[in-house]
This record gives C-alpha cells, sequence and structure tokens, in this order.
C-alpha cells in the first residue's frame, strides 16, 4: 500500500518542517503499531532588493541636491522574525560626505507608501549608519 498527500510550494524561506503519518494494525485482538516522519526541504531563497522605489528596488536612484534621497527596499520570501539590517555608507569614485551631502541622523523607513516616517530605534551611528529591523 502507498499513501501520498500533497505538500505546497510556498514563496517564504523555512527551516524544514516534519509531519508523521502513524498506523494501527490490529489483528487477531492485538494492536500494532507504526509511524513514518516525512521532511519537507525547504526550495526557498529570500531576495532584497535596493534602488529605485518606482522599480521595485531596482536600479540606482539620482536626487536634486536639497531633495530627500528615497530608496525602496523590496523583500521577498523573508522568514517571519527575520531581519533586515540596513547600512548608508558613503560609495563611488566621489564620495558624498556624510554632514555635508546627506544626513544620516534623519535616518527613516516606511512601511506604509512614505506616509509616516519611522526612524529606527537601534541606528548606530559610525562610519557607516546601520539599522536593524525585525520582519513579520
Amino acid at each position: 500500500m502507498l499513501v501520498k498527500t500533497d505538500t505546497f510550494n510556498d514563496t517564504t524561506d523555512e527551516p524544514n518542517e516534519t509531519f508523521t503519518l502513524s498506523g494501527t494494525l490490529t489483528s487477531n485482538g492485538a494492536p500494532y503499531s507504526d509511524s513514518g516522519i516525512a521532511t519537507i526541504i525547504d526550495n526557498d531563497t529570500p531576495t532584497i532588493t535596493v534602488g529605485d522605489p518606482a522599480n521595485n528596488g531596482i536600479g540606482d536612484i539620482t536626487v536634486p541636491e536639497g531633495d530627500d534621497a528615497i530608496f525602496g527596499v523590496n523583500l521577498t520570501g523573508v522568514a517571519v522574525g527575520g531581519t533586515l539590517t540596513l547600512t548608508m555608507a558613503q560609495s563611488g569614485v566621489n564620495p558624498a560626505t556624510e554632514g555635508t551631502d546627506y544626513k544620516v541622523t534623519t535616518f527613516q523607513y516606511s512601511l506604509d507608501n512614505g506616509t509616516t516616517g519611522t526612524t529606527p530605534r537601534k541606528a548606530r551611528r559610525s562610519r557607516s549608519t546601520r539599522a536593524t529591523a525585525r520582519c513579520w
């Protein structure tokens, strides 16, 4: 006899998961039991793109002096309880200077398309600025 059940292919990164099939056979008045464990091997990889908010975080952005620099961050397949660390730092051949060209002390993120800006609780100021947020 074969017993078959479907498993579902989701898009969330998660640990491997298990479930059990148990059976009890009664023969000649006596019960005989056994069980088998199935392990579902996760095949999902989370992704992150950072860049143009109009393009799901893909591609770099350009900002006129004096305007807000707004990056789009797109996450897929993130496990519940995962963490996102955002780091702002100088880059390129002619790097912008923190405090003169951009201000990391006003580093904020929005989860409602820019309606509300939130300053990360764990922002640390150093040569680069990092912030960590929990995913839910």
